[in-house]
């Protein structure tokens, strides 16, 4: 199917220039906000998503979010020819 998976991304080790996702068809990750009182996948806002320092990377590293299943955020590169697969 994908070439390339990355189940989980971690902001600390990816935002670094000496690591790439360039060559990752497909991200994975989960996204919660921890500062509600009680957590919960069904108060989640897009707004808190879009401003996620997470976010802003992999729109920067030319990714889209295509899919949001409860806290997990599913990711494409931009050029990804799904039609392909």
């Amino acid at each position: 199917m994908f070439t390339n998976l990355l189940k989980k991304i971690y902001y600390e080790k990816y935002s670094k220039k000496s690591y790439s996702i360039s060559s990752v068809d497909l991200i994975v990750t989960e996204c919660v906000d921890i500062s509600q009182q009680e957590p919960e996948t069904h108060t989640q806002s897009l707004e808190y998503i879009v401003n996620t320092n997470l976010y802003k990377l992999l729109l920067h590293n030319n990714y889209k979010l295509i899919n949001w299943v409860n806290s997990d955020l599913f990711f494409v590169k931009k050029n990804l020819d799904l039609n392909a697969i």
